[in-house]
């Protein structure tokens, strides 16, 4: 997805459209996630907001022109940040195998 964004942006950016890359990375915390996993509530601070998403998606679409950021990464401040599947706490690793699927984490 990335890619496909990086090339839209160049092709775009000369109309005064602006393209933008988020990384969400991490689970939501949402009504869908507390109602599904109940004992996500308590682990609240290692979800990510909706309000900072919104947030994240509005900082993108205010930039001027002669300012555009092309990519925003969205994570909360617990854990470290590195890539790979080991490094995510144990409680977002089960919420986006059961939202995603399994096969993408083989």
């Amino acid at each position: 997805m990335r890619a496909i964004a990086q090339a839209m942006a160049k092709e775009y950016a000369g109309d005064g459209i602006h393209v933008g890359h988020v990384v969400v990375d991490g689970a939501i915390g949402g009504e869908k996630i507390f109602k599904r996993f109940p004992e996500a509530a308590g682990r609240e601070d290692t979800l990510l907001s909706i309000e900072g998403i919104v947030d994240a998606f509005a900082l993108l679409y205010w930039q001027p022109q002669r300012a555009w950021s092309f990519e925003v990464d969205v994570r909360t401040n617990k854990g470290k940040v590195v890539t790979g599947d080991s490094s995510r706490p144990a409680l977002v690793r089960d919420l986006e195998r059961e939202a995603c699927g399994p096969k993408i984490f083989e």
